[in-house]
């Protein structure tokens, strides 16, 4: 009989994402967490919770020791990396796999290849799919060899690191006399981020669609594709909105993809959940920019236009099960936004602090992903997200209005969040008409809040006055409200 205790080895939403996927499936779960973690929804939903001991995130949901030797101690029969921390670390996999135990991901040798984005785009060579022209440095680099680059694929362009990821060791470069600093802070950030400066140098894309492929993959060389994610609505290169299926792409484009996506994965011996990145250029051209060994944070639009659950599908292959999907019939449209304890108009900068009052509505279509609840602590030693929240409908106009509605009614007390940003994104005509690139953000919006017109001033105004929940903490409405509503100008103009 299989031993069905998961070992959930991450935090936050993801963490009660898996425990919920789990438990459909009958597994134990058990989850380790930092003291700071002790009172989350996660620690409150699994069956057993393990303290780590240890301050920070290296002496805890990054120690690889630690994490194996607890998953041990507690018979665990599966290890869960979900999203972040360790999920994409070959030697953990591997840790895990020695200790007797199923890693719930691709094989480590399958990671290892596919981890280095530089033997990913030879793979690609070597496959036929397009990439875009690159040089790769594994040293300190001489003026020549610079020069040579240079020469060879003319500006501007992009420096990344190779075992990079999150926008770590990316550098834009537009004319010749920042490329040499450029390379250098880029190695330096690789080597201390990664360990590993190997850095390339390839032609800036720009402006450009991020087009992502989900894939499945099962133990008996199967690997099959299930549609494609639009991610190109960004902030310092990571997502903030996601959409599926793009608004540009053809019926024709995405067969491509998602052959090249196979193939790829096919070639790499991989198995379960994994995303191959593209890029579009301006003329419709596109070209393989990476892959991604784990689940990824926007799965959910996947499964609401799909029907599937990609959480318990991973489950499912890790024992071993082959992939049958049948014939899969998308409908609609689902859309993804990351709310976010941060500012918008202050460089996205992250607002760690207490979360007073968290709640979302419920509608039908839409889907709250979060592993906060009320009086919830933002620590700066994570990622600031709050939530996802997504929303399905049958189009996709249908869609944006459903979640910028959604948005709308969702009740923060506490931090500064980018909530009133993500409305202002969705509801801008770029976005609306799906004329938008991976440089629409900096480019749209300059820093400024948004404008409000008399009618929305004064809903924000009754909801912030009318606030029940006051008075239970002691504040004034004004002061329970977003900080951004708290920097409104309230002369009679306004009104």
């Amino acid at each position: 009989m299989q031993n069905k205790r998961l070992f959930i080895a991450n935090r936050g939403e993801i963490a009660v994402r898996i425990i919920q996927a789990a438990r459909e499936l009958g597994f134990f779960t058990i989850l380790p967490v930092a003291a700071d973690d002790l009172g989350s929804i996660a620690a409150q939903e699994a069956d057993l919770v393990c303290p780590l001991e240890g301050k920070g995130i290296a002496e805890t949901y990054l120690s690889i020791s630690q994490l194996i030797k607890l998953a041990k101690e507690n018979q665990a029969g599966f290890v869960h990396p979900g999203y972040g921390f360790l999920s994409e670390n070959k030697g953990f996999a591997r840790a895990v796999i020695d200790a007797g135990m199923q890693w719930v991901g691709p094989p480590p040798s399958a990671m290892e290849l596919l981890s280095s984005k530089v033997q990913a785009k030879e793979l690609c060579k070597k496959l036929n799919i397009p990439t875009v022209p690159y040089v790769t440095f594994q040293k300190q680099v001489s003026q020549k060899e610079l020069a040579g680059a240079a020469e060879h694929l003319g500006f501007p362009l992009l420096v990344k690191a190779s075992a990079g990821g999150g926008g770590r060791g990316m550098r834009k470069v537009f004319e010749p006399g920042k490329f040499a600093e450029a390379v250098s802070a880029a190695q330096r950030e690789a080597q201390a981020a990664f360990g590993d400066p190997t850095i390339f140098v390839e032609k800036l894309v720009s402006p450009a669609r991020h087009i992502e492929v989900q894939v499945l993959g099962d133990k008996n060389g199967k690997v099959v594709a299930v549609g494609e994610r639009d991610c190109s609505v960004q902030r310092r290169h990571q997502k903030i909105i996601e959409e599926t299926p793009s608004p540009v792409i053809s019926e024709v484009q995405r067969k491509f993809l998602e052959d090249a996506a196979v193939r790829l994965l096919t070639e790499a011996g991989y198995s379960n959940a994994g995303t191959v990145e593209f890029i579009f250029d301006s003329k419709g051209e596109w070209y393989f920019l990476e892959v991604n060994t784990r689940l990824q944070v926007e799965h959910p639009i996947t499964e609401e236009r799909y029907g599937l659950d990609l959480v318990q599908w991973q489950l499912r292959i890790a024992q071993g099960e082959s992939i049958w999907l049948g014939n899969l019939h998308p409908k609609g449209c689902a859309i993804e936004t990351r709310l976010y304890a941060e500012n918008p108009y202050q460089g996205f900068t992250p607002q760690p602090g207490r979360v007073y009052e968290l709640s979302f509505p419920r509608a039908k279509g839409v889907r709250i992903e979060t592993g906060f609840g009320n009086s919830g602590m933002i620590s700066a030693n994570y990622d600031p997200l709050l939530a996802k929240i997504i929303a399905w409908a049958p189009t996709r106009k249908e869609s944006i209005a459903k979640l910028a509605t959604a948005l709308r009614e969702t009740v923060i007390v506490g931090p500064t969040t980018n909530r009133d940003f993500l409305i202002a994104v969705l509801e801008h005509p770029k976005f609306t008409e799906g004329d938008y690139h991976t440089h629409f953000v900096e480019e749209t919006f300059n820093g400024s809040p948004p404008v409000w017109n008399k009618e929305t001033l004064a809903q924000i105004l009754t909801l912030a006055f009318e606030s029940p929940s006051a008075v239970e903490t002691g504040k004034t409405p004004l002061q329970k409200q977003d900080s951004l509503f708290r920097k409104l100008p309230l002369g009679r103009d306004y009104l």
